[in-house]
């Protein structure tokens, strides 16, 4: 019927009818434009597409004066004049498709950013107990040597555990140093999470449109 002939003719999905010996037998305006041949190019020979499988598949198409794209490749079996036949149905998909490999790389942002969270957190960690420990030494040296006469011994081993815990406290990796790397780590890891969100979320919308 002519009515049906036209949603063939008129979709915006290639649509192609294709014998058993992968032979185009009729492809509509949309097809032409997809896989960049005109229809002498194309009915009559060989669609060069593998179309064994039901799919959904998708396929890169290399076009001569055109950009290349990807598509998503579904089949049908149908009969066409008493013959079987493969329905094809092309569908391009190159934005989703982009936006799914952009998506992956903020994906591996993300990774990267959460690995870099860990080393913010052990460093802030690292910072604050080398702190607490040159501290207690420091102080309790303070101390020992304030209950000791001035000819005890003991005063000279305990001077230089001060004067060690002192060298360790000026050329320690202050907090000064290491939190604000920590808190750049922490930004890094909420940029690729919000990328990754976003990018995700766009992915999605692609995919149902």
């Amino acid at each position: 019927p002519e009515f049906f002939a036209r949603l063939v003719e008129d979709s915006a999905d290639g649509i192609l009818a294709v014998g058993a010996d992968d032979t185009v037998l009729y492809a509509n305006d949309a097809a032409l434009v997809l896989l960049g041949r005109d229809r002498e190019a194309l009915v009559g020979k060989e669609l060069g597409y593998p179309c064994g499988d039901s799919g959904p598949v998708a396929i890169e198409i290399f076009r001569r004066e055109a950009e290349p794209l990807t598509a998503e490749m579904r089949v049908a079996e149908s009969r066409l004049g008493g013959e079987p036949v493969r329905v094809v149905t092309l569908r391009d998909v190159s934005l989703r498709a982009r936006a799914e490999g952009e998506l992956r790389h903020k994906h591996e942002q993300l990774l990267q950013a959460q690995k870099l969270e860990a080393v913010g957190r052990l460093a802030g960690g690292v910072a604050h107990d080398f702190n607490n420990i040159l501290s207690v030494i420091l102080t309790s040296c303070e101390f020992a040597m304030g209950d000791l006469p001035a000819d005890d011994p003991l005063l000279e081993d305990l001077d230089q555990i001060r004067s060690a815990g002192e060298r360790a406290a000026t050329n320690r990796p202050s907090l000064r140093n290491i939190i604000p790397l920590s808190k750049c780590f922490w930004a890094a890891f909420w940029r690729a999470k919000a990328s990754c969100i976003l990018y995700s979320t766009l992915s999605g919308s692609s995919a149902r449109a």
